[in-house]
């Protein structure tokens, strides 16, 4: 749990608190050796790994491989040809058979069968698996190019650490910039409550001036007196009045400026984003050029090293196959055969003496009468053969043409039948929520003979599936889809073909073998739906099965 959540390692993790005696295995000593002779068998997959005992008893616990059983390219023979899947499932005391994995090969293919055993029949069923090979162990790259990418990975990492210094000169500059806006911001913000206070004053003095017209008003109305007084009090306020206006003024001055240098430090910070920007993006494009660079120097590496051991293997093998000295160091046949058959042709003008040689033997060879009367005969009866086999290809058009006229009839109501098979059976697969298809598949015309057509035992039902979203249909086969998927295909293309049966009965051992619940309850109800429909047109006889 430390390691997944804390260290966000994504493992599973299998805990071994002791080592439990070892169980006797599947087959007696005596089995297992008749395996190893007659039919290739390695022997159990625990036996084939080099670990401690602690990490093989957890693979025991998970995997079961104590009972696995490794084969080679001899036991994948057995199981094609020699039965050997039935020798591996029969039980030595007598009893029912019993299931098994084994893990086989064929020219580097490798495969995995395992039997499962019906719990209603106790008759083995046998599913097969390819095994993709791994992927480190495929082939890298060649030494000229492992060299190309060093030069280039040095190229790149040469550019990277000239893109460094810049990147981190407007790291700085963009520190600076942002401390300048910051200033800049509580500058603006000052210069705001200024502005603030002077709209406040400026709504002062216009209330001011409409008093002093008010008082205007009314000094024309009072005496001399009264207006010397109110004069007094106006001149008082109108110099209030001025030197509030002149802060304010100084105020929005000081704001203006204040804006400027605001908006001039914006747009350097902007500018100065921009080219953070444009060095961040060749940074990291510098960095994921060179990690590629990289990748392809490690390929390259590894294929050099794989061609360097092969290489090695290639010349023990030519060493021990056909060495060209014995263990006394004495040259061998082989390369005393070797050595006079090179001398044969020394050089390029001893080749053309012979090449003209033998020429002139041609040229001098005399003309026998015999031979060219037997041409003549064969020519004649070449001739002769050449009108048969016309007369047979007359023939033979007039004969295919009578088989067009039959088969076209034919293979119109053939196409009928199966698109309405293809329209149920594709229906029924839709409600399990897979899809399903059924063509008519007339084979391969013959290559020596095209206008004959496909040969009628060639014709067949492909029946196509696909049980996952995203995965194309393809032919059911034992190689591609599980039991319970052929089990559900077959049961739906029954009763597609249900209407189009004579019979009202048929027989199914075990349909439901390898079925779970879900499929097996709608495989059920498909079923009774299609038994229990009404009878058709032509009466209680127009049954659906």
């Amino acid at each position: 749990r430390k390691v997944r959540e804390e260290l966000h390692i994504p493992i599973n993790i299998i805990q071994v608190d002791h080592i439990p005696a070892p169980s006797p295995r599947m087959y007696s000593e005596e089995k297992m050796n008749m395996l190893k002779e007659e039919h290739g068998v390695i022997g159990y997959l625990d036996e084939s790994l080099n670990c401690s005992d602690v990490v093989l008893q957890a693979l025991k616990s998970s995997a079961s491989i104590e009972k696995v059983l490794v084969g080679n390219d001899a036991t994948q023979n057995s199981m094609d040809n020699r039965g050997l899947a039935e020798v591996l499932s029969r039980s030595e005391t007598g009893g029912s058979p019993r299931g098994y994995c084994i893990f086989t090969s064929n020219r580097g293919q490798s495969y995995k069968y395992t039997c499962l055993i019906s719990k209603y029949s106790h008759k083995p069923s046998i599913r097969v698996d390819d095994i993709k090979p791994a992927r480190m162990l495929t082939r890298g790259a060649s030494e000229e190019m492992k060299q190309r990418v060093e030069q280039e990975l040095a190229e790149a990492t040469s550019r990277r650490d000239k893109i460094r210094p810049s990147l981190e000169r407007a790291e700085q500059e963009l520190e600076e910039i942002r401390s300048m806006s910051q200033e800049a911001q509580h500058r603006v913000k000052s210069a705001r409550e200024n502005r603030n206070n002077a709209q406040k004053m400026l709504t002062k003095l216009q209330a001011a001036n409409r008093k002093l017209g008010e008082i205007q008003a009314e000094i024309d109305k009072d005496e001399e007196g009264e207006k010397a007084e109110k004069v007094g009090k106006l001149n008082q306020r109108i110099k209030l009045s001025l030197k509030a206006l002149q802060a304010h003024s100084q105020s929005y001055q000081k704001m203006l400026a204040a804006t400027v240098k605001a908006s001039g430090a914006r747009l350097n910070r902007e500018a100065a984003a921009f080219e953070e920007s444009t060095s961040r993006d060749a940074c990291k494009e510098a960095v994921t050029k060179a990690k590629d660079l990289e990748l392809t120097f490690l390929n390259a590496k590894r294929q050099f090293s794989q061609e360097k051991a092969l290489y090695r293997d290639m010349i023990q093998l030519a060493q021990t196959e056909a060495p060209l000295e014995d263990e006394d160091g004495n040259d061998t046949p082989l390369k005393e055969k070797l050595e006079v058959d090179l001398a044969q042709f020394a050089t390029v003008e001893h080749a053309e003496a012979a090449l003209e040689e033998a020429e002139q033997h041609i040229r001098g060879t005399v003309a026998n009468r015999d031979v060219i009367k037997q041409f003549e005969e064969k020519k004649i009866e070449f001739e002769s053969t050449q009108d048969k086999l016309s007369a047979l290809k007359s023939r033979k058009e007039t004969r295919l043409s009578e088989l067009r006229n039959k088969t076209e009839p034919w293979e119109n109501a053939l196409q009928k039948i199966v698109a309405k098979v293809d329209m149920r059976f594709s229906r029924y697969m839709k409600e399990l929520g897979c899809v399903g298809e059924v063509r008519l598949s007339k084979g391969v015309a013959d290559a020596d003979d095209d206008e004959a057509g496909p040969s009628f035992k060639d014709y067949g039902v492909q029946i196509l599936v696909s049980f996952r979203n995203g995965v194309k249909p393809s032919v059911l086969s034992a190689r591609v889809q599980s039991g319970g998927e052929r089990s559900v295909s077959t049961i739906m293309y029954l009763m597609a073909m249900q209407d189009m049966m004579i019979s009202p009965f048929r027989c199914v051992d075990e349909i439901n073998q390898g079925l779970d619940d879900r499929n097996e309850r709608l495989v059920f109800k498909r079923i009774v739906e299609n038994s229990t429909k009404p009878p058709g047109e032509e009466g209680p006889t127009d049954h659906c099965g």
